[in-house]
């Protein structure tokens, strides 16, 4: 292990110029750890507390001290490991194969440390100038998410045995609804708003609902700027009483003119994500739709 000695300590330089460093004089120190004045002279002046030789470890000083530890107590029950083993139990403990998230150029390309800050150097104004600093229970934000109604399977039919090839007619995508949800940073829901596709709501569409819920039609079951106007009204009514930050993304439909009049008409402060970084930016992403996704 790179920066350990064998009995697992610091190495005992760098230790020692640690002391001299909290104001113990350079010959009490040198007599006291039996270390050359120079030697301990070289350790203080140098800019690094620590010293390594070599190429850089791949485990930083307190996973080698953790793991050694653990080395340790497997030789004092009796199980102590080769060299080979050791490696692969390295690369077991703190390596692990992960999927990666695929990004597109675009995102890869706004999601950057000068875009990222401006957003929350604008927030952190914003939160000032109205008063939300202390109030998580006033700060919301919302998303969306489009839900398949029918999943596809490949059908199993009846056919002679000599017949290679076999199409079955049938809607090449299933039909989608969108889910709209916001909650506040504590957690507080909006009851759901569902829009469905079609023009004529169905009545078995709110069975099952949570009390509340919102059933609006669109003609693709997505959202539009007629419909995120609603929403906003909605959102009014179960929101926190006062005055309310609400966070959203900058989808074309919710770009409306109209948006901002009914946002200061229900004293709702309106805060738009930057583009093309909600995948990182957007909480409900993560912590609402992504385990429902996989759920």
């Amino acid at each position: 292990m790179a920066g350990l000695c064998e009995d697992g300590n610091e190495p005992s330089g760098s230790l020692k110029a640690i002391s001299v460093k909290n104001g113990m004089p350079l010959n009490t120190a040198a007599t006291r750890y039996g270390i050359a004045r120079n030697t301990l002279r070289y350790h203080v002046n140098a800019r690094a507390e620590m010293k390594n030789i070599g190429r850089p470890a791949l485990l930083s000083f307190a996973q080698e001290r953790e793991f050694c530890s653990r080395l340790f107590r497997l030789a004092d029950v009796g199980m102590p490991l080769i060299s080979k083993l050791v490696k692969r139990t390295v690369f077991t403990f703190y390596v692990s194969k992960r999927k990666v998230q695929t990004l597109n150029q675009g995102r890869a390309m706004k999601l950057n440390r000068v875009i990222v800050k401006d957003y929350f150097d604008k927030l952190e104004a914003i939160m000032v100038e109205h008063g939300f600093m202390g109030k998580p229970e006033n700060i919301y934000k919302i998303d969306e998410k489009e839900c398949r109604l029918t999943l596809h399977h490949t059908q199993e039919v009846f056919a002679t045995k000599e017949t290679k090839r076999l199409h079955l007619i049938a809607p090449e995508h299933g039909e989608n609804v969108t889910i709209v949800t916001c909650c506040n940073v504590v957690g507080q829901a909006i009851p759901p708003m569902i829009v469905f596709k079609g023009k004529r709501r169905r009545p078995e569409w709110g069975d099952d609902m949570l009390p509340g819920t919102a059933v609006k039609m669109t003609e693709k079951g997505s959202m539009t700027c007629q419909v995120f106007i609603k929403w906003l009204a909605h959102f009014a009514k179960f929101k926190t009483v006062g005055k309310s930050l609400f966070i959203f993304d900058g989808a074309k439909s919710h770009l409306d003119a109209n948006i901002v009049d009914i946002a200061d008409e229900h004293d709702i402060i309106l805060f738009c994500l930057p583009s093309n970084c909600t995948h990182e930016l957007q909480p409900l992403d993560k912590t609402v739709f992504g385990p429902f996704e996989k759920y």
